[in-house]
């Protein structure tokens, strides 16, 4: 039967490990998509599209 001081210092031990696991799969995760995201992004900017307003009725003339 292992001892509570072996028992609680693998407890220890696995915590911290956890720990650098839960930091380190979301790093592991977001470092590639944001270059990605940076590699395939356009610094063109595209001037502001304006529609006319129109009402909408709710019956077939709505249907164009």
């Amino acid at each position: 039967m292992l001892s509570l001081d072996c028992v609680s210092k693998n407890l220890l031990f696995f915590g911290e490990i956890w720990s650098v696991v839960e930091i380190a799969i979301p790093l592991v995760i977001s470092v590639p998509l944001i270059t990605l995201v940076l590699q395939n992004s356009s610094s063109i900017k595209h001037e502001a599209q304006f529609w006319e307003s129109f009402q909408v009725t709710g019956d077939w003339r709505d249907i164009d």
